[in-house]
């Protein structure tokens, strides 16, 4: 799964007729995460258009308190979360470029 972006302020969707218009100006950028939902391990796939950019992915609790933060330093890769050292629930991931959010997803640990 992946979301077509213009800038790092502005998330387009993955329509067909956009597609046409504007594929030229665009970027792809993607993470998954497997499992999820998660009991004791879980693996972020990581892919980073813009390779000159400061890479971060965290990991947020509900309350909006940041669990973990990976710096990065390639714009492709896989990070591996010991999901067993969180209480059951959803928490967020967030992938980020310059300290702008470019992508979140949710992850749940069961």
């Amino acid at each position: 799964m992946g979301y077509l972006q213009k800038d790092s302020s502005e998330i387009i969707a993955t329509d067909s007729q956009i597609l046409k218009i504007i594929f030229f100006n665009v970027k792809f950028i993607s993470r998954e995460i497997a499992p999820n939902p998660a009991k004791a391990v879980t693996t972020i796939f990581y892919n980073f258009v813009n390779t000159k950019a400061t890479k971060t992915i965290e990991l947020m609790d509900v309350l909006g308190r940041t669990l973990e933060t990976w710096n990065l330093q390639d714009s492709k890769g896989t990070i591996e979360i010991d999901c067993s050292k969180y209480a059951n629930g959803q928490y967020l991931i967030l992938m980020k470029e310059n300290n702008a959010v470019i992508k979140n997803t949710k992850l749940i640990v069961k």
